[in-house]
């Protein structure tokens, strides 16, 4: 009877060890997912030039790690303007990278960076898609990991297929219309 008592009790520890760990996990997990995106502020420059003023900020807490370069200027490679497309979902429109960042950006919990963004019709990229419709639905996406590790490797192995990549975080901002022309 005894024997019975101490296994119950045994079973009963690891079970409430399990939900501890779980419980542990998913406060990491929902701390994670605390980066903002917020677009402070759009301007029609002409018909076919735009320009986007960002604010990206870490709201979790611990360490985010974002490619991009870090040359006196912070400037994230992996923030992404999609367009919304019927029957497609979000469709990227820039930028179509074709080079690894040259650098891996640490922002600190609670700490923001700003973001100025051109946006010209057409792109001046190598993307398939060179023409941008400036109507409709659009967001920033932008691409983050939580260690400095997976940062490197993803940077490391840019376009290479025989090497995994790891899956980066993502963090949206809210949809938005960029504003008409005056005419």
């Amino acid at each position: 009877m005894n024997k019975n008592i101490v296994n119950a009790a045994v079973v009963w520890s690891l079970f409430a060890s399990c939900c501890f760990v779980s419980s542990a996990l998913q406060a990491s997990r929902e701390g994670a997912g605390k980066i903002t995106i917020t677009v402070k502020k759009i301007e029609r420059v002409s018909i076919d030039k735009v320009h986007f003023w960002l604010k990206l900020e870490n709201g979790s807490s611990g360490y985010i790690f974002l490619e991009g370069s870090n040359f006196g200027v912070l400037d994230t490679e992996q923030l992404y303007l999609e367009q919304w497309r019927p029957n497609e979902g979000w469709h990227t429109v820039v930028p179509c990278p074709d080079t690894p960042p040259p650098s891996v950006i640490k922002l600190k919990a609670g700490e923001a960076i700003n973001q100025e963004r051109v946006l010209t019709n057409p792109i001046h990229a190598l993307c398939m898609e060179r023409t941008v419709q400036f109507e409709g639905r659009f967001r920033f996406r932008m691409e983050y990991f939580m260690s400095e590790k997976d940062a490197t490797t993803n940077e490391k192995n840019f376009g290479l297929s025989e090497h995994p990549l790891p899956a980066p975080h993502v963090a949206v901002s809210d949809p938005f219309e960029i504003p008409s022309t005056k005419k």
